[in-house]
């Protein structure tokens, strides 16, 4: 199962490396001062729609809108992604990504593993050899201490 989700965690990378980077995403506040997050290659095209009437359903009956952050640079998959993380965020959170501004610089997809963390420069050339690395091992096998599972320890 870890090795087919690995693989198409792989795929997913290629793709994304071989993209346009054209897409953004976008934060657009509402009329009624409500924030709405989408994403298109042109912004500021969208941003005229939505105020037409033309847009999304939510941002039609909430105009105008204007938008006050931007994120460029994306492949698709990519601005898609951006667009439901920042959704799931709270709006205090939203807020305070608004008032910082954007990213100077994106990071670069690909050079992560499954666990957040960066993978170490002596292993990313060797292909799955970071699995055998101890700090890198799955979360299961973290768990041991001193020889003992976690479940032999709640016995």
């Amino acid at each position: 199962m870890e090795r087919n989700y690995l693989r198409m965690i792989r795929v997913m990378i290629a793709r994304s490396r071989q993209g346009r980077r054209e897409w953004s995403v976008y934060i657009a506040r509402c009329a009624d001062d409500s924030l709405y997050t989408g994403i298109a290659k042109n912004v500021e095209a969208r941003i005229e729609q939505h105020n037409r009437g033309q847009g999304s359903a939510y941002a039609r009956s909430r105009r105008p809108v204007a938008p006050v952050y931007v994120e460029k640079g994306m492949t698709r998959s990519q601005a898609l992604v951006r667009e439901a993380a920042i959704k799931a965020m709270p709006r205090p959170r939203k807020e305070k990504l608004v008032k910082q501004g954007p990213p100077k610089r994106r990071r670069r997809p690909g050079r992560m593993v499954p666990g957040g963390q960066a993978l170490p420069l002596e292993l990313r050339s060797r292909g799955g050899e970071w699995k055998r690395h101890a700090s890198y091992a799955p979360a299961r096998a973290q768990r041991k201490v001193a020889g003992r599972s976690e479940k032999a320890r709640r016995l």
